[in-house]
C-alpha cells in the first residue's frame, strides 16, 4: 500500500483518532438509546432468572406427587403471580431487544451514510488527482471493508464496551444484596478479564494493519496481471507471474493466521478466566448450602442457583466485548486510511479572490513542484513544458484545487486530462454538464470537434446512455471531452496533452480550433507535439527540480 500523504505516522494516528470521535459524537444520544434498552432487557432477563430460581425452588421444596397435579399452578395464588412475571419478564426482554436491534440498524445506515458522504466530498474536491494516488482496488476495499469497519466499532464495539460496564455493576449490586462473599469473588476476578484483553489487543492493530496491505497488493496484483494478460502471454511470462501471485497470497495467508490465533488467544484467555470464576462460584454456592462453608451469609436454595444462572450473563458480555475486541484494531486502521484521504482534501491554502494570479512561494503539497512567483493575467495564452515525469500534471492538479496547495484561486477552472473522464450519463450530460445548451450549439461542437460521424451511428443521438464501456476509442474520447471543454464557460482552461491519441493532420486541426474558440480565455498548454508558438504570450517551464519558470514569449 503506497502513502502518498507525507504526513508523519503521529500525524494520521491523531487525525484518526479525532475522525472516530468525531463519528462518535454524531451517534452517541442515538447509542445511549440502544444502551437503555439493551440495559432495559438485561434487568428484565434478571427478573426472569429471579423468578425462575424461585419456581424451581418451590416445586422442589414439595411433595414428589405435587409435581403431576395438572391444577399445581392455580391452588396457590402466589405461583401464578410468579409464573406472570416470568413470561412478562422473557417476553419485555424479547421486545426490548428487538427495538434495540432496529434502533443499531438505523444508526449504523446513518453513520456509514455520512462516512460515505465524505469520502464523495473528497473524490468531488480531489477527482482525478486523488483517485490515481492508489490503485482501484485499495479504493474498493476502502469503500467496502474500512467503512464498514469504522461503523461496526462506532456501533457495534462501544455499545458493548458500555453494556459490559453497565450489565455488571446492575449485576453486582444485586448480588451484593443477595451475598456479599459473592460479591468479593467478583470483584477480584472480574478486573483480570479486561486486563488481559487489553494486553492482548496492544499488537492487534498492527496485525491488521499488515492484513489490509497484503490484502490490497494481492487484490491490486491480480488486478493487474488480468488487464495485461495479452501483454504476459506474448512475453511467456506466465509461470513468473504465477510465482509472485503465489508468493503474495503466502504473505497474506500468513498475515490472516496471524489474525486469526490473536483472536482465538484473546478467546482462550476469556474462557479460562471466565469459567474458573464461575467453578469458584459453583464450588462456594454447592458447600455453602450443603453447610460446608460458613465464609458468607447463609444461601437458601433458590438464592444458589439464581447466583449460578445470574452470574454468567455478567462474563457473557465481557466474552462478547472481548470477540468484537478486533474490531477496534481493524476500526483504527481503516480510519487512518480514511483519514489520510480526507486530509488531503482539507488541508487549509491561501485563497485569493483576484481574477489574476499573483503568488510567491507557490508550492503543491507534498510534491517537488514549487514556483518562486506565479503570475497569470486574464487573456494570457502560456505554453507548458517539461520533460516527461517533471509535474506538468500535478501543477495542473493544484492550479484545478484537485491537489493541494499552498495557493488556491476562486476562478472557475476547465481541465482536460491526459485521462479523457467519459460520464455514465447521456451524450448530451456528457458534452453539457447539466448546464442549458441548445441542440444547435452540440451539433455545431461535435461537428468541429470531427465526430459527427460517430453521432450519426448512435440510435438515440444525444439522448444516447454512456455505459461503463463506451463505444469510443481512444482518439474519440479525448474529442468528446474537448468537446465538454470548449463549451463550458470557464475563467482559466487547463490542456494537458488535449490531442495526444490524434493523429498529426487532426492534431493541428484541433489545435486551429481551440485557439479560435480560446482566443480571449486564459489558457495554459502542455502538448508534446509540434505546434505554433506565435500563439502564445508566456513560456513556463518546470526544471528537473520541479521548479516552475515563467517568462514572456
Amino acid at each position: 500500500m503506497i502513502k502518498h500523504n507525507h504526513a508523519s505516522t503521529g500525524d494520521m494516528e491523531v487525525a484518526a483518532t479525532e475522525l472516530l470521535h468525531r463519528q462518535q459524537q454524531k451517534v452517541k444520544n442515538a447509542l445511549l438509546g440502544v444502551l437503555a434498552l439493551k440495559s432495559g432487557a438485561f434487568l428484565c432477563q434478571l427478573t426472569a432468572f429471579s423468578a425462575f430460581s424461585f419456581l424451581v425452588a418451590r416445586l422442589l421444596s414439595r411433595d414428589a406427587s405435587s409435581l403431576v397435579m395438572s391444577h399445581f399452578f392455580s391452588v396457590n395464588t402466589h405461583y401464578e403471580w410468579t409464573l406472570n412475571v416470568l413470561v412478562g419478564a422473557l417476553v419485555s426482554s424479547l421486545i426490548l431487544n428487538l427495538f434495540a436491534h432496529n434502533r443499531l440498524m438505523a444508526l449504523q445506515t446513518s453513520c456509514l451514510a455520512d462516512l460515505e458522504a465524505q469520502l464523495h466530498g473528497a473524490f468531488k474536491q480531489g477527482q482525478h488527482a486523488l483517485v490515481r494516488q492508489h490503485s482501484h482496488f485499495y479504493w474498493q476495499q476502502l469503500s467496502t471493508e474500512h467503512l464498514h469497519a469504522i461503523v461496526k466499532f462506532i456501533s457495534e464495539f462501544q455499545l458493548q464496551k458500555w453494556l459490559a460496564v453497565v450489565a455488571p455493576l446492575l449485576l453486582l449490586g444485586v448480588i451484593a444484596y443477595v451475598n456479599w462473599f459473592v460479591f468479593v469473588i467478583l470483584l477480584v476476578c472480574l478486573p483480570v478479564v479486561p486486563l488481559f484483553m487489553i494486553i492482548i489487543g496492544k499488537g492487534t492493530k498492527h496485525l491488521h494493519n499488515t492484513y489490509f496491505v497484503a490484502f490490497e497488493r494481492l487484490g491490486s496484483m491480480f488486478a493487474n496481471r488480468l488487464s495485461n494478460i495479452e501483454l504476459i502471454n506474448v512475453f511467456s511470462a506466465n509461470r513468473q507471474q504465477i510465482q509472485r501471485l503465489e508468493q503474495s497470497s503466502n504473505t497474506l495467508n500468513s498475515s490472516t493466521m496471524k489474525v486469526l490465533q490473536v483472536a482465538f488467544l484473546n478467546q482462550t484467555v476469556l474462557d479460562f478466566f471466565s469459567t474458573l470464576s464461575m467453578a469458584l462460584i459453583a464450588v462456594y454456592v454447592g458447600f455453602n448450602l450443603l453447610e460446608e462453608i460458613n465464609l458468607g451469609p447463609k444461601l437458601v436454595f433458590a438464592d444458589g442457583l439464581f447466583l449460578l444462572i445470574a452470574v454468567p450473563m455478567m462474563f457473557s458480555e465481557l466474552k462478547q466485548l472481548g470477540n468484537l475486541y478486533h474490531q477496534k484494531a481493524a476500526a483504527q486502521v481503516a480510519a487512518s486510511e480514511l483519514a489520510s484521504v480526507l486530509c488531503n482534501s482539507q488541508q487549509s491554502a491561501d485563497v485569493q479572490q483576484s481574477p489574476s494570479i499573483d503568488w510567491h512561494d507557490f508550492q503543491v503539497v507534498n510534491t517537488a513542484v514549487f514556483a518562486k512567483h506565479l503570475f497569470i493575467e486574464r487573456g494570457q495564452h502560456i505554453w507548458l513544458s517539461a520533460p516527461s515525469g517533471a509535474g506538468k500534471t500535478l501543477l495542473f492538479e493544484a492550479l484545478s484545487k484537485q491537489r493541494q496547495a499552498s495557493h488556491e484561486t476562486t476562478q472557475k477552472v476547465a481541465l482536460l486530462t491526459q485521462s479523457p473522464c467519459i460520464l455514465r450519463g447521456t451524450v448530451r450530460d456528457n458534452l453539457t454538464l447539466n448546464n442549458p445548451l441548445s441542440d444547435k450549439a452540440l451539433f455545431a461542437m461535435l461537428e468541429k470537434v470531427e465526430l459527427m460521424a460517430w453521432y450519426k451511428n448512435l440510435k438515440q443521438g444525444l439522448n444516447t446512455p454512456m455505459d461503463e464501456c463506451p463505444p469510443l476509442s481512444g482518439g474519440e474520447k479525448q474529442r468528446l471531452s474537448l468537446a465538454r471543454l470548449l463549451l463550458c464557460d470557464a475563467d482559466l482552461y487547463l490542456l494537458d496533452e488535449p490531442t495526444a491519441f490524434l493523429s498529426d493532420a487532426q492534431h493541428q486541426r484541433l489545435c486551429r480550433l481551440i485557439e479560435t474558440v480560446l482566443k480571449d480565455k486564459t489558457v495554459i498548454w502542455a502538448c508534446h507535439k509540434p505546434q505554433s508558438q506565435r500563439w502564445f504570450s508566456h513560456i513556463w517551464h518546470i526544471n528537473e527540480f520541479g521548479e516552475v519558470l515563467c517568462h514572456a514569449n
